[in-house]
């Protein structure tokens, strides 16, 4: 199989990126990048470890605005920052999440007018997108360790909290439009047309109106152990579902019942409206949505440091056992090109029509996107 790579060298002298035929602009900021950006057709946002919301350029790189988030940080973020701060003479702790003490590490959503941001310090923020004025803080009790779900609908921002609430407020004010109590903590939530759907750690996926929060339909997960930190996939009105060991199962949201289950190692997935793809660290797969069994499957080539995205029916994901951004065909599972990354990310790809932006620690770089 044939492979375009362009090799991007990312160590020693960072202006040989400049050098590189298919490099549109690169950028590097005083302290790693730690929050899920976003890219639109022309501004690409994303957060820092030293606090700082940036807004760039997309075509040229150029910073359009920079803010800063509250210094103080929240006293769980501290405590847990203390608690996993490798001791001396150790590496760095691994994983998904970076030890943030304040900042922007959650998701970033746009409206016309506005850049919702997530805190550590518990905060909901918007900000002007011309100028990154913040227009209004929201306080919640937030899950900082797992990236907040922030869902749009008609005027109204969604999200859930640590609390056990699913809470809407209003896009332009930040003002409480209705919150819906669960028994149990809710989970990612996903947004299906006017619906929000959630699992539950009492084992129940429930549905809301997304319009007034009224609960239209619950169903009972049975004996299935769902992991409601995985977050939840309504595809043909069937829910999707992980377990805490990375089984799979889908549920009829009209049957209210189990359509299958598969004991697979799975540890999350990456949909759009028809097709679902799932991975774990050594393992990516594509799921067919009548029995859950694999479409087709790529071993060994994923690390879960950041999360894949789909963009026109193609998969991209960083592959950092191979220092590897691998571009796949969702449909068939089959290399499209791939490009040699050399050093370790935790921020997920970006991509649209022009450009595909990385991320490597403190350093931001878009390729053309061929």
């Amino acid at each position: 199989m044939h492979f375009a790579v362009i090799i991007l060298v990312l160590s020693g002298c960072f202006a040989g990126l400049y050098s590189q035929p298919d490099t549109v602009w690169s950028y590097k900021a005083k302290k790693p990048f730690t929050s899920m950006p976003l890219l639109e057709v022309s501004k690409y946002y994303i957060g820092t470890e030293s606090g700082s919301l940036l807004c760039l350029d997309a075509e040229s790189g150029k910073v359009i605005w920079e803010t800063k988030a509250p210094a103080e940080g929240s006293k769980k973020v501290k405590k847990t920052v203390k608690e996993q701060a490798p001791k001396k003479g150790k590496s760095k702790v691994s994983g998904n999440r970076p030890l943030v003490k304040y900042g922007f590490t959650g998701m970033l959503l746009t409206n016309p007018n506005y850049l919702f941001a997530c805190n550590v310090d518990n905060t909901i923020c918007a900000f002007n997108k011309d100028n990154g004025v913040k227009m209004w803080s929201y306080k919640a009790s937030l899950d900082f360790e797992h990236p907040v779900s922030l869902l749009k609908y008609d005027n109204y921002l969604i999200f859930r909290t640590e609390d056990s609430l699913v809470v809407a407020l209003n896009q332009e004010s930040g003002t409480e439009v209705w919150k819906y109590k669960c028994a149990g903590n809710a989970g990612g939530l996903c947004l299906k047309g006017s619906e929000v759907c959630f699992a539950t750690s009492d084992r129940f996926v429930i549905t809301l109106n997304a319009g007034t929060g009224t609960e239209l339909n619950k169903i009972s997960l049975g004996d299935f152990r769902v992991n409601e930190k995985k977050g939840i996939v309504v595809i043909d009105n069937n829910c999707i579902l992980l377990s805490d060991s990375g089984n799979m199962a889908a549920f009829s949201v009209k049957k209210k019942k189990e359509l299958w289950q598969q004991a697979y190692k799975l540890e999350s997935f990456v949909e759009t409206d028809e097709r679902l793809i799932a991975y774990n660290d050594s393992l990516m797969v594509g799921i067919k949505m009548k029995n859950g069994a694999y479409a087709w499957k790529l071993e060994g080539v994923y690390s879960d440091r950041s999360s894949p995205v789909i963009f026109k029916d193609k998969l991209y994901f960083h592959a950092s056992s191979k220092n590897k951004l691998m571009i796949v065909n969702t449909k068939t599972g089959e290399y499209t090109r791939s490009y040699l990354v050399k050093g370790p990310s935790v921020i997920t790809p970006s991509v649209n029509d022009k450009i595909i932006v990385l991320v490597i620690e403190d350093r931001i770089f878009a390729i053309k996107n061929d």
